[in-house]
């Protein structure tokens, strides 16, 4: 499948969570305000939480002079702040913009779910063969075995 939007894997509350870049999604979605506005606007507007539902950070002034290439030299601008958005926020965003161009990112987030949910198993699968003691660990780990009691039954010791 073509990346329509470049999917990247940031930390949000301590969780490893597919992300988008909120200014590629606006560009994608031609959504007619500035981004500062509409960005802003939306966060506040539907109660997205920083930290849950998106990053925000701050960039430095030469990230602000690549997305205003209007500022002169003696012109700096002020940083900008780099939102980066998970998933189910992203595809909200693209179902609020009621656009043809909203209703393909919100499909293209649906299919990049589903891609990697049928991942997960081929993925585990494939490590299992390759590590055997690895899926028995795991079974051991349901079972509500700690580490130790695990390492005892595969005949191993903690270092």
């Amino acid at each position: 499948m073509k990346a329509l939007i470049a999917i990247h894997q940031q930390s949000v509350n301590n969780q490893p969570l597919p992300t988008v870049s909120a200014r590629e999604l606006h560009r994608f979605l031609e959504v007619g305000r500035d981004f500062s506005s509409w960005i802003k606007g939306r966060i506040e507007e539907f109660g997205y939480e920083s930290g849950r539902d998106f990053l925000a950070i701050t960039g430095s002034p030469d990230l602000a002079k690549s997305f205003s290439p209007d500022l002169g030299k003696s012109q700096i601008g002020r940083p900008p702040i780099e939102y980066h958005l998970t998933l189910d926020m992203a595809k909200e965003l693209a179902m609020i913009e009621r656009s043809p161009m909203g209703r393909v990112a919100r499909k293209y987030f649906i299919k990049c779910e589903q891609l990697a949910r049928e991942a997960v198993p081929l993925l585990l699968e494939t490590v299992f063969k390759c590590k055997p003691d690895w899926a028995r660990m795991l079974e051991y780990r349901r079972m509500g075995l700690n580490n130790n009691e695990i390492a005892g039954i595969l005949g191993q010791h903690r270092r």
